[in-house]
């Protein structure tokens, strides 16, 4: 390619490159105008979704760049860090990290929907003595209790860990029958998931 094509190839490339900054700023500035003239009604948040990628960090979501070779759609989105680390352990399993989001609880290895006994990591609060391994309320029984549609939705049993811990409250994440038992009488709305031998009896082919 010759210098003078070159030349008009770059002032190109920058023309372009002025106008979708052009483009993009327009934008902003509509969005932002469009937002202050909307009234308080109109800005009222209607649903509000969690999702939870299990098990999911930096290293798997990094790892997912590299393998596609671009930016992810979550890039996209507000983010920030969280203190993955339970009340007697700096490992947190999926059970008390469930209880953390759904209830600003840190609780003990296993324990769902309920506040811990012994504390033994720095910085977690220490539940008064008469308060160790109570339950205390999630997120979806305070919508619940508001008139608010609720449901799960998981791509494991949703007895599982991450799920129970929106829906139930037991000091064992392993017994599956005691956490669908609770999650019927939490009447949700709305259930997608695994795990139906938890509510058939044994002599329908379920594990009840």
């Amino acid at each position: 390619m010759s210098e003078r094509k070159s030349s008009k190839m770059r002032n190109k490339i920058k023309l372009f490159a002025f106008f979708m900054v052009a483009v993009l700023c327009f934008s902003a500035i509509m969005l932002v105008a469009t937002a202050q003239n909307c009234s308080a009604a109109e800005r009222k948040v209607k649903n509000v979704i969690i999702m939870i990628p299990d098990g999911c960090g930096d290293t798997h979501t990094t790892l997912a760049r590299w393998y596609s070779g671009e930016d992810l759609a979550l890039d996209q989105m507000p983010s920030g860090l969280i203190r993955t680390y339970a009340a007697e352990s700096i490992i947190v399993d999926s059970a008390p990290a469930a209880t953390a989001y759904s209830t600003g609880y840190k609780t003990s290895d296993k324990y769902l929907g309920i506040l811990p006994g012994p504390v033994t990591i720095p910085g977690v609060e220490v539940p008064a003595a008469d308060q160790q391994y109570k339950p205390v309320a999630n997120v979806m029984e305070a919508a619940k209790a508001k008139g608010m549609s609720v449901g799960l939705v998981a791509t494991s049993t949703i007895q599982h860990a991450t799920p129970a811990g929106f829906s139930a409250h037991w000091p064992d994440r392993a017994n599956y029958n005691e956490i669908a038992e609770q999650q019927i009488y939490l009447e949700m709305d709305v259930v997608f998931g695994g795990g139906a031998q938890y509510l058939l009896p044994i002599s329908e082919g379920g594990k009840r």
